[in-house]
């Protein structure tokens, strides 16, 4: 093999290429071909390319059964030298992010390092600019804009013209809603903030439980376990974990990641529907990830800075409720037990008789103390507990808003990528021969769900189809005037 390299995937080994690693020397070279894979991947590379992968050697000595066993590395010159450090590298430990690594051959290499002009490359935020009339050759040798439905110089049908002047609209809401479906189906942005919208909304819900409630009726006991329940299955809902917490640190950056190789797959994929040996639908361009990064972070931002605050001080009551779990729990654990309660009240009778009843006005002195310091601390806490509460309800808000944001912004990039297909189906249609134009037609009417046109022979575009127009058209004048002629015949027969 004449090229020393290997392509490099993510997620699946169907995926689009993010990048190739090319040995022209001592040390590979990197060429990215998605910026968004680039940050992690380099970082990745940059320890495991740190040392050679390896093989092991057994060798018997002369003379003894004793086998020696010894790791070598493996040099450029050797034929598994690709194979490898493409295992190395896919299966290694430290590749966290998922990256396929398998060699390239000779013509995978050129296709990857075409220029990026031949890349399909646009900015589905403004396609107005980057749109290329594509112009259809006729088989008379006329030639029509694309969407024409007739040759201006044979009239024969074009065939997707045809389709489009009758099933256009369907076809585009297709395309996008296609398009939509991929991007929203693996979408981690929005799955981490449903998630965190799901536990402030939990612990609403559980502060507006009745049946934990305390009843003026119920004892001390009782109502400190209906409190610990209470509380608990708020703090439960509304503290978030660690999993949720780290899943929203890197929702925007996964959610981009995710975008990009969505709409190239789904490019990539409908493509190859009507052009089989299609290797690329669509790339990003720089106008395009900058955009893309901006308006994603603007979406994001109230919800995740909501839902930070929020979280914050969701767990600062939750640490303020700390000594107030002991106090329930200790007066409930009293409650339950009756010998211990027996014990001290005879305790505390004897020491009262003792002492003529001094210890017990000590006592309870000293517990309405307690107690006066315990409910002004328990009325601050409550106070601060109303407030996290309310900031859940508010967060939740903010996080529908922001959802409501990302799926417009998907919506706005579907509706670009369902106007690159087009325009990639008319460059593809326009470099196809008259019969590979009526399969394609026939391809994307099978993606829009529509009846493919029917075609007739009469309708056809080219020299032979006008002349058989021609003829049936002389035909048809011939015959009327004939028809017409034979029916004035008669007429003046029949009133002569």
């Amino acid at each position: 093999m004449s090229v020393r390299c290997l392509v490099i995937r993510q997620g699946q080994l169907v995926s689009p290429p993010v990048a190739m690693l090319r040995w022209e020397g001592a040390r590979p070279e990197v060429s990215i071909l998605d910026t968004a894979a680039e940050p992690n991947l380099r970082q990745y590379l940059h320890t495991a390319l740190s040392r050679a992968p390896f093989r092991i050697r057994r060798r018997q000595r002369a003379g003894s059964r004793t086998i020696d066993i010894a790791a070598e590395d493996v040099m450029p010159s050797d034929a598994d030298f690709l194979g490898r450090w493409a295992a190395k590298l896919t299966f290694s430990s430290l590749n966290r992010h998922n990256f396929i690594f398998t060699a390239a051959e000779d013509r995978d290499a050129v296709s990857i390092s075409q220029p990026k002009d031949l890349e399909q490359a646009s900015d589905l935020f403004e396609l107005s600019g980057t749109f290329r009339s594509s112009l259809i050759a006729c088989p008379c040798g006329g030639q029509y804009p694309f969407l024409t439905v007739k040759c201006s110089q044979c009239g024969g049908t074009d065939p997707f013209g045809a389709l489009w002047e009758k099933h256009g609209g369907v076809i585009v809401q297709a395309l996008s809603d296609f398009a939509l479906g991929q991007l929203t189906s693996n979408g981690s942005f929005r799955e981490s903030l449903q998630t965190t919208r799901r536990a402030f909304e939990a612990a609403v819900v559980a502060m507006g439980n009745s049946a934990l409630t305390p009843l003026e009726t119920d004892d001390e006991a009782t109502a400190s376990r209906k409190l610990l329940a209470y509380y608990e299955g708020v703090f439960r809902h509304g503290c978030l974990n660690e999993k949720i917490i780290a899943a929203l640190k890197v929702a925007a950056r996964r959610e981009y990641n995710g975008i990009l190789n969505g709409l190239r797959n789904t490019a990539r994929g409908l493509r190859s529907l009507w052009k089989s040996d299609c290797t690329i639908g669509w790339n990003s361009t720089e106008a395009f990830t900058t955009k893309c990064q901006g308006e994603l972070l603007n979406a994001g931002r109230p919800a995740m800075q909501a839902a930070g605050h929020t979280a914050q001080q969701m767990i600062k009551v939750a640490a303020q409720f700390g000594p107030f779990h002991s106090e329930f729990k200790r007066r409930v654990a009293a409650s339950e037990d009756d010998v211990g309660t027996f014990f001290k009240g005879a305790w505390r009778a004897f020491k009262a008789v003792k002492t003529m009843g001094v210890s017990e006005l000590i006592r309870a002195g000293l517990k309405g103390m307690k107690d006066q310091k315990f409910r002004e601390r328990f009325e601050r806490f409550s106070k601060a507990f109303d407030q996290a509460v309310a900031s859940c309800a508010k967060t939740k808000s903010v996080i529908d808003h922001s959802l409501a944001l990302h799926h417009e912004l998907l919506s706005r990039i579907a509706k670009g990528m369902h106007y690159h297909l087009i325009i990639v189906f008319a460059e593809d249609y326009a470099a196809a021969n008259p019969d590979e134009q009526a399969r394609m037609a026939d391809c994307l009417a099978k993606v829009a769900q529509c009846p493919p046109l029917k075609r007739r022979t009469l309708n056809d575009r080219g020299l032979d189809a006008q002349k058989l127009r021609k003829v049936m058209f002389a035909w048809c004048v011939g015959g009327g005037i004939t028809l017409l002629f034979v029916i004035a015949v008669l007429a003046v027969i029949l009133f002569r």
